[in-house]
């Protein structure tokens, strides 16, 4: 074989390699795009929920003590732990 077909082989094997990483690349990164929507989705449901109570009791609790309510990270925490528990089990 000679060499100039050698480097021709070589030069094509590195261009799939890039061309595989680029289309792996780009679909990881829509997911994170997806990831991200339904991260700030649980984050305004999580936010709406924490301020807008829905009992009388919910909103005393809220003129009494507003800092004891916590923040949403918990919650957002376990959307995202939840999410990739569901992705490994799909693969």
């Amino acid at each position: 074989m000679s060499s100039l077909r050698r480097r021709v082989e070589a030069f094509t094997d590195r261009l799939t390699a890039i061309t595989e990483m680029k289309v792996n690349l780009k679909a990881q990164l829509g997911e994170l795009d997806r990831l991200r929507d339904r991260l700030r989705k649980a984050q305004l449901s999580a936010r709406r929920s924490r301020l807008l109570p829905t009992t009388e009791a919910g909103a005393s609790q809220l003129e009494a003590a507003p800092h004891q309510l916590g923040s949403n990270h918990e919650y957002t925490r376990g959307c995202v732990i939840e999410y990739a528990m569901s992705r490994e089990r799909s693969q």
